[in-house]
C-alpha cells in the first residue's frame, strides 16, 4: 500500500504569492503569503527530504492542486505558517508532514471530498482504460483485464489515507452508476466505480481524463487529498 496523505505536506502544501494577495482580507498579516514561514516551520525537525526551494515550490503548487478548495487550503496552510505549526518526520524514509492543525486539515479534506457525481453521457468503457493513471496499481478499476476472469478491481474507500487496490468476485460488486451504496452495508458500487459521492452515499465513475467523463472540461477532478480521480463537480 502506498502512503496517501504524504502528497499533502511533502508534495503539494503551500501557496503562491499572487494568490495569496488576491485575498479580501485588509490584514497585511492575512495578505502576506505565508509559503516562506511555513517552509521555516517545516525545516525545524531537519527530516532531509527537501530544501527550502523545494519547500516553496510545492508550497505555491498546492493553490492549484487544491483550487476549488483554495480558502480551506489557505486556512491550513497559515495555520502551519504559525507558531501553531508544529512539524515532524515520518518514521522509515523521514518525510516532512504537518503534525497539529488538525482542525483546519480535517476542513480540507472534508471540502475536497464533497463532489457530485456525473451521471449522464458516461462512455462505457471508459476511453482512457485507466492506463494513465491507474495502470502502475495492483489493479485497474477501468480494465478487469487486470484481474482474474470472473474478478474487478475495487478500491477500499474504508480506508481513506492509502491505496488498497484488490481483485474482487465481479458478483459481489452491484451498484449501478449514481445510485445509493454503502459499503458498511455490503451494498459495493459495479466495476468502475467507488461510493465516494453525496458524502459517500453514490457511486461515481473512476477516470483518467475529462474524455472518461463524455468530454465536458474539467469533471475528471481529484478527491480528497488522494491522487484518485472521479468523473464529478465540486459539492
Amino acid at each position: 500500500m502506498k502512503r496517501i496523505l504524504a502528497c499533502l505536506w511533502v508534495v503539494s502544501l503551500g501557496v503562491a504569492a499572487s494568490a495569496c494577495l488576491d485575498l479580501k482580507s485588509s490584514d497585511p498579516e492575512e495578505k502576506a503569503d505565508p509559503c516562506p514561514k511555513y517552509c521555516e516551520r517545516a525545516a525545524i525537525p531537519n527530516c532531509g527530504d527537501k530544501d527550502a526551494e523545494e519547500c516553496l515550490i510545492s508550497c505555491s503548487s498546492g493553490y492549484t492542486y487544491y483550487a476549488r478548495c483554495e480558502d480551506e487550503y489557505d486556512v491550513l496552510t497559515r495555520c502551519g505558517a504559525s507558531d501553531q505549526g508544529v512539524f515532524a518526520c515520518t518514521q522509515g524514509t523521514p518525510q516532512t508532514y504537518l503534525a497539529s492543525c488538525a482542525k483546519e486539515y480535517e476542513a480540507l479534506i472534508a471540502c475536497m471530498q464533497n463532489i457530485e457525481p456525473i451521471c449522464k453521457n458516461i462512455p462505457q468503457p471508459a476511453p482512457s482504460y485507466g492506463s494513465s493513471c491507474y495502470g502502475n496499481q495492483a489493479c485497474n478499476p477501468l480494465d478487469d483485464t487486470t484481474c482474474p476472469v470472473g474478478q474487478a478491481c475495487r478500491w477500499n474507500e474504508l480506508i481513506r489515507d492509502y491505496y488498497e487496490w484488490t481483485c474482487v468476485p465481479a458478483s459481489t460488486l452491484s451498484i449501478p452508476l449514481c445510485e445509493a451504496c454503502d459499503y458498511s452495508a455490503g451494498k459495493y458500487c459495479q466495476p468502475g466505480y467507488a461510493c465516494v459521492g453525496n458524502d459517500n452515499k453514490t457511486c461515481v465513475r473512476f477516470c483518467c481524463t475529462d474524455s472518461d467523463c463524455g468530454g465536458i472540461p474539467d469533471t475528471c477532478i481529484d478527491y480528497g487529498l488522494t491522487s484518485l480521480t472521479f468523473c464529478a463537480t465540486g459539492g
